[in-house]
């Protein structure tokens, strides 16, 4: 129910849709509404200077150790690319 709602206000709002979901990304994508997950978040804040590359690269794998289910070789890259 959740993942309607937010579909369809991002929809309806012309919003980009946050999640890691592979469903709901794939019907988001289905609908035409951008979608991007938390590896693009950071690279985001961290972009618009909001997060330090220090920062990030301890939170990315404090994610990981949490058991988040994320691209290992897109970790990796953020991790060596964040950490020049």
């Amino acid at each position: 129910m959740a993942d309607l709602f937010a579909l369809s206000f991002s929809k309806a709002e012309g919003y980009t849709l946050l999640s890691g979901d592979k469903k709901l990304r794939e019907a988001a994508k289905k609908e035409k509404v951008p979608v991007h997950g938390v590896l693009w978040l950071l690279d985001e804040l961290i972009s618009e200077e909001l997060l330090a590359k220090p920062d990030a690269i301890v939170a990315l794998k404090k994610m990981q150790e949490n058991g988040a289910r994320l691209p290992a070789v897109e970790c990796e890259k953020r991790i060596k690319r964040w950490g020049r």
